[in-house]
């Protein structure tokens, strides 16, 4: 039973509900989260247009579209819909039965549109201040089994496998992707993104707001998005993490660090269930050693340059021109499926792999 309900509480449902909240203080609550697609939320406004109690809109080059709605069935019965940002849903109650069987209604309305939507990422943001989220679907065809061997080794369906078997038996842990530019570190991570979507979450932060680790908006954030995950692994992804790891970094007083190492092998990220994964392009000696301490690297693979035969294999099987004008002994995943001259595959290194998918 509670007492008392407030923003800081816990709820974290923004200003379209902290006002009602307090009809919920003197008695019980429930709350049954669920995912929601834009096109959910559309359909949801459609089909009770009757019970629109608040919503929040925004203007873009579409036109004016629903972010957020709040729909009320009664006093102690309503559901909170977020749309582009979060994409989820929230039956919030006072009787149990009574929120599930509503639950199972919206689940009729919204189940055509969330057929096909296809595996989906998040892109954090940390201004400072606060922590935000957005939902990406932009991620590439799937691989076929074939291709992903030439790409990545004849073991590597055994190391996807093992990511997802490892990382949902033990909350916490930190897993480390290192190889050159261009060998396909980020496409590893989407083909992770792609087959761990019944069990995991993923979170893409730009590695320019990683101080997020050390904010005392860490916390509460990650609440708010294990009510909505439930007990799906969340995983944060920084890409090109080398400066932030490099060895060195604690005795110069860097506290991101050690809260990033905090979250990977303490009690936050074993309670929040959260897993912390980086991909880097330096070697692992550069690295900080506490990093690479056993019990906190739950999974380390090592990316590099495809051999002439392998690349030779992989444009054959997608029916790409070879050889390149340069040959060599070695080559990178880039220059195999994208062409061109090694000087011109270097990546734009003030930009993350993630927010050129669009």
């Amino acid at each position: 039973m509670n007492s008392s309900i407030s923003y800081s509480s816990g709820w974290r449902l923004g200003w379209v509900f902290d006002d009602l909240a307090a009809l919920f203080a003197a008695g019980p609550v429930h709350r049954i989260c669920f995912d929601l697609s834009e096109a959910a939320l559309q359909a949801l406004l459609e089909r009770y247009a009757s019970q629109i109690h608040r919503t929040f809109h925004r203007v873009d080059e579409g036109g004016v579209k629903p972010q957020q709605a709040l729909l009320r069935f009664s006093d102690e019965l309503y559901l909170l819909a977020t749309g582009a940002g979060s994409e989820d849903g929230e039956v919030i109650c006072r009787d149990l039965q009574e929120g599930r069987r509503l639950l199972d209604e919206v689940n009729e309305v919204i189940s055509p549109t969330q057929r096909g939507a296809g595996p989906a990422f998040h892109m954090l943001s940390y201004d400072g201040y606060s922590m935000d989220t957005t939902q990406g679907r932009d991620l590439q065809e799937p691989v076929p089994e074939e291709q992903l061997r030439l790409m990545y080794g004849a073991d590597v369906e055994r190391w996807l496998e093992a990511f997802q078997e490892r990382t949902v038996r033990r909350s916490g842990g930190f897993t480390l992707l290192e190889g050159p530019p261009g060998t396909g570190k980020t496409s590893l991570v989407m083909e992770l993104i792609r087959r761990c979507q019944d069990t995991h979450r993923f979170y893409v932060l730009p590695i320019s707001q990683a101080q997020a680790f050390a904010a005392a908006e860490f916390v509460p954030f990650w609440e708010q998005q294990q009510s909505q995950a439930g007990a799906r692994v969340k995983v944060i992804v920084l890409e090109d993490a080398d400066g932030l790891l490099q060895r060195g970094r604690r005795e110069e007083g860097d506290t991101t660090l050690s809260a990033l190492l905090n979250v990977a092998d303490g009690l936050t990220g074993r309670v929040l269930r959260l897993h912390v994964m980086c991909t880097i392009n330096c070697r692992l000696a550069d690295l900080e050693p506490a990093l690479l301490r056993p019990g906190r690297l739950t999974l380390h693979r090592r990316v590099g340059r495809l051999a002439a035969d392998a690349a030779r294999d992989l444009a054959l099987l997608r029916e790409l021109p070879w050889p390149p004008r340069l040959e060599r002994e070695e080559y990178s995943l880039a220059e195999v499926l994208h062409g061109g001259e090694p000087s011109l595959m270097e990546p734009n290194r003030g930009q993350i792999g993630f927010i050129n998918l669009k």
